[in-house]
């Protein structure tokens, strides 16, 4: 077989930016479509408040407590709590019909492709020019360039992931009566009202995420040859961990982004990433951080491994 097609011959440095631009693209779509509707149970379930729960309680309370068993206190609350937010997504599925589920799909795709094009070309050109050209770890250069790929990313994603997320609620039903509710009603900065929350949630997610990824590569697959099995399970152990640790930021993007206000007198009840903080803390405990991370280890850790694989796989169909 001529090496330009041998899967043995692979030389990382033989890509250009273009390269990784579309090859990042791939990979980014592949993971939107697949993953969307855990995407909008984890939304759900994290814009879930405190009153919702207790009403939702309230209204089936001897049907929780029948689900959850006999065993009391703590244990038996907490699940109460558990089932009573799984209610609530149920609720707003049944009443709007599975294709609830996709809703917001467009204006992701409309964002992810730009979006994904630039955080995976800036990844690998920044981890390139720091010293990470070859197949072995280098964790600083992938955790710098993770985090600087992240801030390009965000900057694209953010305002239509607000849409997104409203639409995922049932809020608006298209995108333009979104864009054009929130700029007549809210003002263009609630399009990035979360920008800071998003950024600081995942330049952190994004560090682990590519470090972790590229010393479970480095171990499994030091070769740096095609290897699917090496490239899905890094990325879904990366996945996993990176999800969990940022969960409580991803809450409080979610809280801020999906506030939304019909009147022309706007009163935001969550302002900024330290104000939604304690808030939440206070009327809501420190579990209210963690509502919906098994849902979002679900999501991302897989949607990592999806990701990745087909991102590393079509680099090399390109070198």
């Amino acid at each position: 077989m001529d090496d330009k097609y041998d899967w043995e011959v692979w030389d990382p440095t033989s890509l250009s930016f273009r390269h990784h631009m579309i090859a990042g693209i791939f990979a980014g779509v592949s993971e939107h479509i697949v993953f969307f509707p855990i995407d909008t149970v984890r939304t759900t379930l994290q814009a879930v408040s405190s009153d919702e729960i207790r009403r939702s309680i309230k209204d089936r309370q001897g049907d929780f407590r029948a689900a959850v068993g006999s065993r009391g206190g703590v244990f038996r609350a907490r699940n109460v709590e558990q089932y009573a937010k799984y209610n609530v997504v149920r609720q707003h599925v049944h009443s709007q019909g599975w294709r609830v589920l996709w809703r917001g799909m467009s204006p992701t795709l409309c964002a992810c492709i730009p979006a994904h094009a630039l955080y995976f070309s800036i990844y690998e050109s920044t981890k390139a020019y720091l010293g990470g050209k070859d197949n072995k770890l280098h964790a600083n250069a992938s955790a710098i360039a993770g985090a600087l790929a992240s801030v390009a990313h965000d900057a694209v994603m953010t305002p239509l992931d607000v849409v997104k997320q409203r639409m995922q609620l049932g809020l608006y039903p298209r995108p333009y009566v979104a864009f054009r509710s929130i700029l007549k009603n809210e003002g263009f900065g609630a399009l990035y009202a979360s920008y800071f929350t998003t950024i600081l949630m995942n330049i952190p997610n994004a560090a682990v995420l590519v470090v972790t990824n590229d010393w479970m590569k480095s171990v499994l697959n030091p070769s740096g040859n095609q290897n699917f099995s090496a490239f899905l399970v890094s990325g879904l152990v990366a996945g996993a961990l990176s999800g969990f640790v940022t969960c409580p930021l991803d809450v409080i993007k979610t809280r801020i982004q999906t506030q939304a206000s019909d009147s022309t007198v706007v009163t935001r009840k969550y302002t900024g990433f330290w104000q939604t903080f304690k808030l939440m803390l206070k009327e809501e405990g420190v579990r209210s951080l963690f509502m919906g991370v098994s849902t979002r280890i679900m999501q991302q850790a897989p949607s990592a491994a999806l990701s990745w694989t087909v991102y590393e796989s079509v680099k090399r169909l390109l070198a």
